[in-house]
């Protein structure tokens, strides 16, 4: 696949994903996932601690108000979306 992707002139990200969509239909996939999974956890938490880094506590001081506002509001509407799904 990486010949292939190669000989195409596609990125590195393209040849990843047509491997992943060949190997998908295989009875190799639960092992790969089983293989990758602890990747996942570690590069979940780089993500989020880089986001940690990056937050300017002044800047959140000063927009508290507003982010609690989205904060509620996006909570009130999936409150309102399992409300729904549970009447049906």
């Amino acid at each position: 696949m990486s010949l292939l992707s190669e000989w195409l002139e596609l990125s590195h990200e393209a040849g990843a994903l047509f491997a992943g969509l060949v190997l998908m239909d295989t009875p190799h996939v639960q092992r790969a996932a089983t293989a990758v999974e602890p990747l996942t956890s570690l590069f979940g938490g780089m993500y989020l601690a880089s986001l940690g880094m990056i937050m300017s506590p002044t800047f959140l001081l000063n927009h508290l108000g507003l982010i609690m506002a989205y904060v509620m509001g996006i909570y009130l509407l999936k409150v309102m979306r399992d409300a729904q799904r549970r009447q049906r």
